[in-house]
């Protein structure tokens, strides 16, 4: 990525010899042979675009004489790490300036110094909630840390768990999945946009189109009836809804949580912490017609994977959230929200009822999970696939960066 900045040291260090005219052009040979490595793995759409964006503009667009603008993050922002890499390719891409995202610990061993943007995550310290003392503490210590001295840093929080944040401090840029929230530097960013950062095979693109099921009646008739996937058995309400269906049809319960058939089972847990969790769901369930898709919460704005990994396997979610939110983002008519019944029994009866039906089934199975384009740009404007500069423009502007 610097190669021109590397061979202008050279030639200011190195007496002139015989050899160092071979040094530079050897760099721009790697720099060349990485590209040609870069087109092809991008004309195979083997990988997901947001994993390459920050190698195709270090590799094609990025200034090497310019100072890099660094990104670093905490340990448990992490699942963020993809996200800031295409937010700020975004951000910077007009001005060419090298863009560098790195673990905490590696700006550490590495560069020494203060970022230029300090990211950490609610999940950091006793922060459920914000209010608590210690999560207090582990914020000033930040700003201890990065936002002092002549060039302090920005410091921006991720909450991807609808945690009160309420008491933050008002210098902290807030990137939430939560959209209604009372503190002034704030961002709404979904948990179902960012999952297409934890996606090697998907791109949020998919969901604009109908099912890829798309499926002859002879392959919906081989897929099982529903599965139930959790690893938190605290919430009652879709436990009760797993008995309900259960006790219609049989419901494939994956995961830890079994409603009142068996006690909660560890040793089920296990892939929900891999890597390519999301991936991982989205294979299991092309087994099912139908997946129980149950939030852990009905605040505003917390719209999670839950819902996007059934659409991205071609199966019906059965989701209760927020119907108001859900309803903004993606048509009502390609799921069955409980919401909108008076009972979690009536909704039970209703998915019975479309999976009795192949009218009914085939029905939903057409509709796109998503049909309001300008919508579906503004909340995944993030992605390279995504024609919109709406994230990257609302954090640009918190950040005060024209």
């Amino acid at each position: 990525m610097y190669t021109r900045s590397v061979c202008s040291r050279i030639r200011a260090h190195t007496p002139e010899t015989d050899s160092q005219p071979l040094i530079c052009p050897s760099l721009d040979d790697l720099q060349a042979q990485l590209q040609q490595k870069f087109r092809r793995l991008e004309a195979s759409r083997a990988i997901n675009r947001a994993f390459m964006e920050l190698w195709r503009y270090s590799l094609f667009d990025s200034d090497p004489e310019l100072p890099p603008f660094i990104i670093a993050y905490s340990d448990n922002a992490v699942f963020s790490s993809i996200v800031l890499e295409c937010l700020f390719v975004i951000i910077h891409e007009p001005q060419k300036r090298p863009i560098l995202v790195m673990p905490e610990s590696t700006l550490h061993e590495y560069y020494g110094g203060t970022p230029d943007v300090y990211v950490f995550s609610i999940l950091d310290g006793d922060c459920d909630p914000v209010a608590r003392p210690a999560c207090q503490e582990g914020i000033a210590q930040h700003f201890r840390n990065y936002g002092q001295g002549p060039k302090p840093a920005t410091i921006m929080m991720v909450a991807g768990e609808p945690i009160s944040t309420q008491g933050l401090d008002e210098r902290v840029i807030l990137l939430s999945t939560v959209s209604v929230v009372d503190h002034e530097r704030h961002v709404y960013f979904s948990v179902a946009s960012n999952s297409f950062a934890e996606r090697l095979d998907h791109s949020p693109t998919a969901l604009l189109s109908p099912s890829p099921a798309y499926m002859e009646q002879e392959a919906v008739d081989s897929r099982r009836f529903c599965a139930y996937l959790y690893a938190r058995c605290d919430r009652p309400q879709r436990e009760y809804m797993f008995d309900v269906l259960n006790a219609m049809e049989p419901v494939d319960a994956l995961g830890i949580c079994a409603g009142s058939s068996r006690l909660p089972d560890a040793s089920y847990g296990a892939s929900r912490y891999s890597d390519w969790y999301n991936d991982d769901a989205v294979t299991t369930f092309q087994r099912y017609k139908f997946v129980i898709a149950f939030e852990n919460s009905g605040v505003p704005g917390y719209v999670t994977e839950k819902l996007v990994n059934p659409f991205l396997a071609g199966s019906i979610p059965i989701y209760l959230g927020n119907s108001t939110t859900v309803s903004e983002l993606f048509n009502p008519n390609s799921f069955i929200d409980c919401g909108r019944f008076e009972r979690l029994r009536d909704c039970a009866d209703y998915v019975v009822k479309v999976h009795r039906s192949p009218e009914l089934y085939d029905q939903m199975q057409r509709e796109p999970p998503i049909r309001d384009v300008e919508a579906f740009n503004e909340a995944f404007s993030w992605h390279p696939s995504v024609p919109s500069r709406d994230l990257a423009d609302k954090v640009a502007k918190l950040m005060q960066i024209t």
